[in-house]
């Protein structure tokens, strides 16, 4: 509660947009194109000026089909595969993962994969769920900003890349830490669950 705890409408941000694949038809994920509208809506609330969606690089990878396939087998959606779109941040970026606190012993993390040998495309944000992630950015703004997720943050993070000196990615799922300790030891400025 209070003056500094704001609720973002993303709702209403992507209810514009219903008419674009904003949402896979074989995966119960939301697309790149989802999570910058979802995006727009953040930067509303925090007072931050949306970079245009035409304004980054894209790509494409097709024949994916998700979880609603493997959950299902249906033909129809075998049939009908969804594709992954993705967006370069227009910052540079790099990023390692790590798989706790003491951000001991990280390995390298590619933001956008273009190429994915796992039948699961979704792994091209953020190379899937890990349990920490660290993106240094080329803005040298002094914000950091800790992004507590499940998997929809995968393709909602890289655009923040663009606003952000730092930007950390935790995936409570898979690890376990106190977020207030890890709020001041990396200095975070912005939370954002």
């Amino acid at each position: 509660s209070g003056d500094n705890v704001k609720s973002v409408d993303a709702y209403s941000e992507i209810q514009q947009h219903t008419s674009e694949y904003i949402y896979f038809r074989t995966d119960h994920h939301w697309t790149a194109r989802g999570a910058y509208h979802a995006y727009v809506g953040f930067c509303k609330t925090a007072g931050l000026t949306p970079i245009p969606l035409e304004s980054h690089t894209t790509g494409r990878i097709d024949g994916f089909v998700g979880t609603m396939y493997t959950y299902t087998s249906a033909q129809v959606l075998a049939d009908n595969p969804d594709y992954v779109e993705y967006f370069y941040p227009v910052t540079e970026a790099t990023g390692m993962i790590y798989t706790d606190a003491s951000m001991a012993n990280g390995r390298s993390m590619r933001i956008i994969t273009e190429n994915v040998s796992n039948r699961n495309k979704y792994l091209t944000f953020l190379e899937g769920d890990n349990p920490i992630e660290k993106i240094t950015t080329a803005n040298k703004n002094g914000k950091k900003i800790v992004v507590v997720k499940e998997s929809y943050g995968n393709a909602f993070a890289p655009f923040l890349i663009d606003h952000y000196e730092e930007v950390y990615v935790i995936d409570p799922r898979k690890v376990d830490l106190n977020l207030k300790s890890f709020v001041f030891d990396q200095g975070i400025t912005d939370v954002l669950f």
